[in-house]
């Protein structure tokens, strides 16, 4: 999931620890490094909404993301 989120084909909710590698190098941001989002959910099971750097300028990732913030809040 992380490559083709990376390869701007969408975006992905995406274990921490899995999508850390692409974060660190870059190919990703994490919700919460970005202030269209700036809190987090306390989960046992985290996982983070993750982009490639732009796709949040794309209607359909901004409305799943708004989507997703108001679900939890």
């Amino acid at each position: 999931m992380c490559d083709g989120v990376a390869a701007g084909m969408g975006i992905g909710l995406i274990r921490l620890k899995l999508a850390q590698p692409w974060l660190d190098n870059g190919s990703l941001v994490r919700l919460g490094a970005s202030p269209v989002f700036t809190s987090s959910v306390p989960s046992p099971h985290a996982h983070y909404l993750c982009w490639r750097t732009g796709m949040m300028e794309r209607w359909e990732c901004m409305a799943f993301a708004d989507w997703l913030r108001q679900s939890v809040q």
